[in-house]
């Protein structure tokens, strides 16, 4: 790959994104047979997904052979393949060897590609029997407490001093291994293969929760990202990724793409295509409809003990009586309750169960007293915290146990789409080792936000839920951080109106050079109140004629954009669209008639692209038939809204 590009699908979940690429695939590889795509994701259920849309892909499921072996066959033979994140990020060797001539597909974001270093670990040989287990997967595992030694700070030391350690460059804070030969017998052997197949940088504390001295970030190497020809990465809040920012640490260039719906007018063209299926686009404007209509939703499917939904935001309800969130403002031990990491760390270490307690209590009382009725009797609970304080939580506490646990780092899976009842007791934040590499060292550090890096995990979590098929939840949010940024993001979707995009465009063509038509911003929504504005259309007076001739201007350039059109041709088009317009401004408004074009924007494209070696007047054609069909619609909701806002 000769330039260091990444393609971004960035969108919120059940947008289509990953229907949309499977789309993309498919079509490439009709138009390109020898074409060979690499797909990972992130657990095996969704391996099985995609071969389920993808027949003549090879898929990784079965440990017998090793899936290293059937990866390594698959790859000479240039097989199109579908694996997990971990597989990929096991075997970089073989990637590099034979994947040069292969596309790869990331559905999710790979977070893990920086991460803190964790040299080899060894146990005592003689101490086997009660280091080593058989766990439920009939494999082994060290046993919970078993004892283990591995590299410090001296180590490191010794081997740069004797020079089998070197720094990349007296600037460069990358460790490098120095020497091929070792004592075959000596212990650092396995360092030398670790520091082989890392990028590993030795960097000073500079986080206020670190530690004074050194730490290790390690890096996945770069080398296996270059060697593909094209790499897609699948996700949502892509600035909130971890990924985007080892990205910007290799100095990589994105493009963007967002999943649009397949109207009606495609898939009769191509019966190949269901009328539920999704394709990629690069107009950002074409997508935040979608996103705005799944947040709305989202917040009308959402209960939250406590609060309500007053003009659509959801704000403290004053009337109610619940006590869930009131150890907010108790201190007892003159100590901030997080409920961060380090915070039920320290209650481990001082075996301090009074939050733990008041948990368990608040729990209870949720899942008794704070479910909507429609929600009580099939409640489906899961929970969450930090692994480290699983135990003490669950110990006596109805509701919760090992089945209905879901890691707080759980995504991309509907192995919990029947949930109903959530219970989230953590409250978000980056590994500060990470925080302080990305801010310190990446050249677009200033501009990661670790709120919304929290935000970006919570509603992946609340996602593997009911939620994600469009059906009511329940959900207690214990940290008031977390709460207040999952408001924050719902509020923020009824800042657009979430039926009808702001209408907001560049520069306008020149039609001839006396009549220059302008396209300023005009939003439909009202930016004080959220509403659309109340413009009595049954009057036909100077206001009126003045708004319409307005509107009437921005339809002609509107669809001016969509059209081919040349400096010979722009006066005869300017007069056919205005004879169009006169004939459905027979029945509607143009503001009405401007609306829909907006709306129908993904239904033009498509009708552009299959029109394609058709004149202008075969697709203006098209183009007004579609806009009469839904003008109806449009109007519709314009009345509603303006009846509504009268009251």
């Amino acid at each position: 790959m000769e330039n260091f590009k990444i393609n971004i699908i960035d969108g919120i979940m059940g947008c289509g994104k990953s229907t949309a690429m499977i789309n993309y695939i498919k079509t490439q590889k009709q138009k390109y047979p020898t074409s060979k795509f690499l797909i990972i994701v992130p657990y095996l259920d969704e391996v099985t997904r995609y071969a389920n849309n993808l027949r003549e892909f090879c898929k990784l499921l079965k440990d017998v052979p090793p899936k290293r072996i059937t990866l390594e066959k698959y790859l000479k033979e240039g097989k199109d393949i579908i694996c997990t994140h971990q597989l990929f990020l096991q075997n970089p060797d073989l990637i590099v060897k034979y994947a040069k001539d292969y596309n790869l597909i990331i559905d999710e974001a790979l977070n893990s590609l920086i991460s803190t270093s964790e040299f080899p670990q060894f146990i005592d040989c003689n101490k086997i029997n009660t280091t080593i287990e058989i766990n439920a997967n009939k494999k082994l595992s060290l046993k919970k407490n078993a004892q283990t030694y591995t590299f410090t700070e001296a180590d490191i030391n010794f081997l740069l001093n004797t020079g089998y350690l070197k720094y990349n460059s007296p600037n460069d804070n990358l460790i490098i291994w120095n020497k091929d030969t070792i004592e075959i017998n000596s212990i650092y052997n396995c360092l030398k293969d670790y520091f082989t197949f890392n990028d590993v940088y030795r960097l000073e504390a500079k986080h206020e929760l670190e530690n004074n001295g050194y730490y290790y970030i390690s890096l996945f190497p770069v080398a296996v990202f270059k060697s593909f020809k094209s790499i897609y990465v699948i996700t949502y809040l892509w600035n909130a990724q971890i990924m985007k920012y080892y990205f910007d640490f290799h100095n990589a260039e994105y493009k963007y793409f967002y999943p649009v719906k397949a109207l009606k007018l495609q898939t009769q063209n191509n019966p190949a295509v269901k009328k539920e299926d999704y394709f990629l686009v690069e107009s950002h404007h074409l997508y935040e409809n979608v996103e705005s209509i799944i947040k709305h939703k989202t917040m009308h499917n959402i209960f939250i003990p406590g609060y309500k939904i007053q003009k659509e935001q959801i704000i403290k309800d004053t009337k109610s009586r619940t006590s869930l969130y009131s150890f907010w403002n108790t201190n007892k031990h003159d100590k901030k309750i997080t409920l961060s990491y380090s915070y039920y760390t320290s209650l481990n270490e001082n075996k301090d169960n009074t939050i733990i307690t008041v948990l368990q209590n608040n729990i209870k009382k949720f899942c008794k007293d704070n479910i909507p009725k429609d929600l009580r009797k099939n409640k489906n609970i899961i929970w969450s915290v930090f692994d480290c304080s699983k135990d003490s939580i669950k110990k006596n506490c109805t509701y919760i146990d090992d089945k209905n646990y879901v890691p707080i780092n759980t995504k991309a899976t509907n192995a919990y789409k029947d949930a109903n009842v959530l219970i989230y007791l953590v409250n978000r934040f980056i590994n500060p080792h990470l925080y302080n590499f990305i801010k310190n060292y990446c050249p677009t550090g200033d501009n990661f936000s670790e709120d919304l890096y929290s935000l970006s995990e919570l509603i992946q979590w609340i996602w593997r839920s009911a939620i994600r098929d469009n059906k009511q939840i329940c959900i207690y949010i214990a940290s008031e951080r977390m709460l207040n940024i999952l408001l924050k993001w719902l509020n923020v979707s009824n800042n657009d109106t979430h039926i009808t995009p702001t209408l907001n465009y560049g520069s306008s063509k020149n039609l001839s050079s006396n009549n220059k038509i302008t396209t300023n911003p005009l939003p439909i929504a009202n930016s004080d109140n959220n509403t659309i504005t109340n413009i009595q259309t049954n009057s036909k007076g100077f206001a009126y004629q003045a708004h319409e001739n307005k509107y009437k201007f921005k339809c002609i350039d509107t669809i001016m954009d969509f059209l081919f059109i040349d400096n010979n041709t722009i006066d005869k088009t300017t007069q056919l669209i205005e004879d169009y317009l006169e004939t459905s401004h027979e029945e509607y408004s143009y503001e009405v008639i401007f609306n829909t074009i907006i709306l129908e924007k993904p239904s033009f494209i498509l009708t552009k692209a299959n029109l394609k070696e058709q004149s202008n007047v075969d697709l203006l054609s098209a183009l007004f038939e579609i806009i009469n069909k839904k003008a109806k619609n449009t109007k519709q909701y314009i009345d509603k809204v303006n009846n509504d806002n009268k009251y």
